[in-house]
C-alpha cells in the first residue's frame, strides 16, 4: 500500500501538534485526539479503523515520523534510501530498519521511494544472544556504572583495575545555559579562545545534524573543522581524522566517540599518515584498477573513489628518498602482480597490502617488502615533525573535549571524555549544556529552570557550580534508570518467549536430521492429531454423530480418504475414532505411494520441506501476536494485575494455537501437494 504512505505523509504535514496529536517524547509514542481522528477522517473519506480498508497505522506512523522523527538525528538520507544512525556509536546501521511500516513512512515523509514492508522472520534480544554462550567476558572502561545489571542479567561481576598511569585529565564543572542558542555561542568562543593558542580540540554532539551546524558556525569563524559523524563522506575517513584529531590547531567535531577503536595521539599519528600517504602514493602510480568491481568512483576515477588527501593533511612533505620509496614499490607491486598476475589491484587488495606491509610480521613477497620499507622511510620522516609536536601540544595542556550535551548514558559521555588524558597525558573536558536539551527537556529539568528564573539568570548567563553538575547528574540517572527499567522489562517478557524459540529452534533442528522413516512417522503423528481435533466438532455431548460434516471436514484434509457418512451415524465416539484413524493412516501410506512412485522418497522430502514452512511462516505470525499481547498486558498493570503471569498463561495459549496452526497447515498441504506430469524434469 505505497499509496497510502504517501497519502498520510502529506496528510501529517497538515496535522498540528497539540490540536490533532499529543507527542510523548519520553515514551516516543504520539496520541491522536478526537479532533486528530475526525479531521483525518474527512480527508480520507472513512474510518480510519476501517476492518477492510484501515488507514490507522498509516496516518499515526506518519505523525510519528513526522513528530519523533528528525533526519540527520535519528536516520540520515543516504543516496535513495532511508539509514538508521545507531544513537550509541554515531554509526549508520548497515540493512537494518525500523518494524511496523515506521521504515516506509520514513521514507514517504522524505519524498523517496517507498520500500517494501520488512517482515519478521525471527527475533531474539542481546541479552538472550549473549547468555547462549557459554562462556562470557568483556572490557570496557566504562562498565562500573553498570556493574549491578551486568551481574542480574549474565551473572558477571565487573573488576575495576587500575590505570597503568595516574589520570591527569581535567574535568571542569558542567556549564548549563537556558537556551540552545546561548549554549552555542559560549561553546564556540570557548573553542575559538583554546584553539588561538594551538591547542587541538575535540567537540562531541548527538547528532549529525549539530555536527554539522556546529561545523558551518565554526567555519564562519574561520576556524577549519573535520567532521566525523555517519555520513558516508565522513565516515569513511573516519581513520584519517582520528589520527589528526591531536595536532597542534586541530579542530574536530565528532557524533559520539564510542566504539571507534582508534586513541587520539598527541601530535598526531605517524604511523596512520604514513600509511595513508604511501597508499595515495600507490594509487596515483595507477596500481588500483579502475576497473574491478567497486572501485569505480567519481568521474569513472579510483583516485577519486579513495578521496586521496590533500597535502595540508600531511605533517611535511616526503623527501626524495622517499619518492623514490613509493614508485621502487608501485613498480615491485605492477611487475610482482601478488593478486596471482601482473598489473593493477583492486583497491580493497591494495588497501590490505599496505596495512601486512605497516605491521612487523615476516614477509617474503618483494612488492610488500618494497611497501614496508618506503613505509617505514615515510614513517620516520613524519615521526620528526610529530614526536616534537607532541610535546608542544603535553605543554599546552593536551586535547580538550567539548560535549555539547549529555547523552542518555553516562557511560557515552564517559568515553567521550576518556579521549583526553590517555596514557598518562594530560588533557580536559568541559560539558556545553542547556535547558533546551533533549535529555533535560524530556526528564524534567524544571528544577534548574526554576533556579534560573528565580535568580534572573539571562540567556548568556551560565550556571556553573558543583551543585548544578549534581543536578544534571540527577536527571541523567532518572534517565539511565528508567531505559533500565525498560530493558530488565524485555528482558522479563523475552524470558517466556527464549522458552518457545528454543522449542521452535530444537524441533526445527530434528526435522533437518530426521532421516525419510522418521519423518513419516512424524507426519503421520501429525495427521493423527489433526484428526483428534476435528472428531469433537462433530459429536454432541449426547454422542450423536453429524457423520456428514465430519465426513466434508476429513476429505478436506485428506482428499483421497474413503470415509462413509452414513456409516458413522451408527457408531459412537470411540468407533468414529478408530474408524477414521485406520481410514487416514491408510489414506496416507497411499499417498506416499503414489508419490514416491514419480520419485522415490519424494514423499519424505517434500513432507520435511512443508513441516518447515509452515513452522517458520507461522512463528512469524505468533511473533508478532506476541509482541501485540505484551503491549496489551502492559496496559493491565493499571489495574493492579500481574502483568508478567498474564503474558506467561496467555503466551503458553499462544504458542499452542501456533503448534497446532502448523501442523495442521503441514497436513492439509502435503496431502494436496501433486507431483509433476510424467516425464517432467523439474
Amino acid at each position: 500500500p505505497k499509496d497510502k504512505y504517501e497519502i498520510a505523509a502529506q496528510l501529517a504535514t497538515v496535522l498540528k501538534q497539540g490540536t490533532h496529536y499529543e507527542v510523548d517524547e519520553k515514551g516516543q509514542q504520539i496520541t491522536i485526539t478526537d479532533t486528530g481522528f475526525r479531521d483525518a477522517e474527512r480527508v480520507v473519506g472513512k474510518s480510519l479503523f476501517d476492518p477492510n480498508d484501515p488507514w490507522a497505522p498509516f496516518v499515526m506512523n506518519a505523525i510519528k515520523a513526522k513528530a519523533l522523527f528528525e533526519a540527520d538525528v535519528q536516520y540520515i538520507v543516504k543516496g535513495n534510501e532511508v539509514a538508521i544512525v545507531d544513537t550509541f556509536t554515531g554509526r549508520v546501521m548497515e540493512g537494518r530498519r525500523y518494524s511496523d511500516g515506521l521504515h516506509q513512512s520514513i521514507e514517504a515523509k522524505e519524498g523517496i521511494v517507498v520500500g517494501t514492508e520488512s517482515q519478521v522472520i525471527a527475533t531474539v534480544t542481546y541479552q538472550s544472544l549473549f547468555r547462549t554462550f557459554s562462556k562470557l567476558c568483556g572490557m570496557t572502561g566504562t562498565a562500573m556504572s553498570d556493574a549491578k545489571e551486568f551481574r542480574k542479567v549474565y551473572g558477571l561481576p565487573v573488576t575495576s583495575i587500575p590505570t597503568a598511569l595516574p589520570v591527569a585529565r581535567r574535568d571542569y564543572p558542567d556549564v548549563v545555559f537556558k537556551t540552545k542558542e546561548a549554549k552555542v555561542n559560549a561553546m564556540l568562543n570557548e573553542v575559538a579562545r583554546v584553539h588561538e593558542a594551538g591547542r587541538p580540540v575535540l567537540i562531541g554532539t548527538t547528532s549529525v545534524q549539530d555536527s554539522e551546524e556546529i561545523a558551518g558556525a565554526l567555519s564562519d569563524r574561520g576556524i577549519l573543522a573535520r567532521v566525523l559523524n555517519a555520513k558516508p563522506e565522513n565516515c569513511d575517513r573516519e581513520g584519517e581524522v582520528i589520527s589528526q584529531a591531536g595536532r597542534i590547531g586541530a579542530v574536530t567535531v565528532a557524533t559520539n566517540m564510542a566504539g571507534r577503536g582508534t586513541d587520539i595521539l598527541l601530535g598526531g599519528s605517524a604511523a596512520v599518515m604514513a600509511k595513508l600517504r604511501i597508499r595515495d602514493g600507490l594509487v596515483s602510480a595507477g596500481c588500483v584498477d579502475e576497473s574491478a568491481e567497486g572501485t569505480e568512483g567519481i568521474e569513472g576515477s579510483a583516485a577519486m573513489k579513495v578521496s586521496l588527501m590533500d597535502d595540508s593533511f600531511f605533517p611535511a612533505p616526503l623527501s626524495p628518498n622517499a619518492e623514490g620509496g613509493i614508485a621502487t614499490a608501485a613498480a615491485a607491486l605492477l611487475s610482482d602482480g601478488s593478486d596471482g598476475g601482473d598489473g593493477p589491484l583492486p583497491l580493497l587488495e591494495l588497501e590490505e597490502l599496505v596495512s601486512i606491509a605497516a605491521e612487523k610480521a615476516p614477509i617474503s613477497d618483494p612488492a610488500v617488502l618494497a611497501i614496508r620499507a618506503a613505509y617505514n622511510t615515510i614513517k620516520a620522516e613524519f615521526a620528526a615533525v610529530v614526536d616534537p609536536e607532541k610535546e608542544a601540544v603535553r605543554k599546552l595542556g593536551g586535547l580538550y573535549v567539548v560535549g555539547t550535551e549529555r547523552h542518555e548514558s553516562s557511560r557515552i559521555d564517559d568515553q567521550l571524555r576518556g579521549r583526553s588524558g590517555r596514557q598518562g597525558d594530560p588533557g580536559a573536558s568541559r560539558f556545553f549544556l542547556s535547558l533546551d536539551d533533549k535529555t533535560l527537556r524530556t526528564f524534567g529539568a524544571d528544577r534548574l529552570k526554576s533556579i534560573m528564573d528565580s535568580f534572573r539568570v539571562s540567556d548568556d548567563m551560565p550556571l556553573e557550580a558543583k551543585m548544578v553538575t549534581d543536578a544534571i547528574d540527577k536527571v541523567q540517572n532518572k534517565v539511565e534508570e528508567y531505559y533500565s527499567e525498560i530493558r530488565e522489562q524485555v528482558f522479563t517478557f523475552d524470558e517466556v518467549l527464549s522458552t518457545q524459540r528454543d522449542n521452535i529452534y530444537t524441533r526445527r533442528v530434528n526435522l533437518l536430521a530426521a532421516s525419510d522413516d522418521d519423518i513419516l512417522s512424524t507426519f503421520k503423528t501429525y495427521s493423527q492429531e489433526t484428526l483428534a481435533d476435528i472428531v469433537p466438532n462433530y459429536i454432541t455431548a449426547e454422542g450423536a454423530v453429524n457423520g456428514t460434516g465430519l465426513q466434508a471436514k476429513v476429505q478436506q484434509y485428506f482428499p483421497n480418504s474413503a470415509v462413509d457418512a452414513a456409516a458413522m451415524d451408527n457408531m459412537k465416539r470411540p468407533e468414529v475414532e478408530a474408524y477414521l484413524d485406520a481410514a487416514v493412516l491408510k489414506a496416507v501410506d497411499e499417498k506416499m505411494t503414489a508419490v514416491d512412485a514419480w520419485r522415490p522418497g519424494q514423499f519424505a522430502r517434500v513432507a520435511k520441506y512443508l513441516s518447515l514452512v509452515q513452522i517458520d511462516n507461522n512463528w512469524s505470525d505468533h511473533l508478532k501476536n506476541m509482541n501485540f499481547l505484551k503491549e496489551s498486558v502492559i496496559l493491565r498493570k493499571y489495574q493492579g494485575r500481574d502483568v508478567l503471569q498474564e503474558y506467561v498463561t496467555e503466551g503458553v495459549g499462544m504458542f499452542e494455537t501456533f503448534l497446532a496452526n502448523s501442523r495442521r497447515s503441514t497436513v492439509f498441504s502435503l496431502m494436496a501437494y501433486t507431483t509433476p506430469p510424467s516425464g517432467s524434469s523439474s
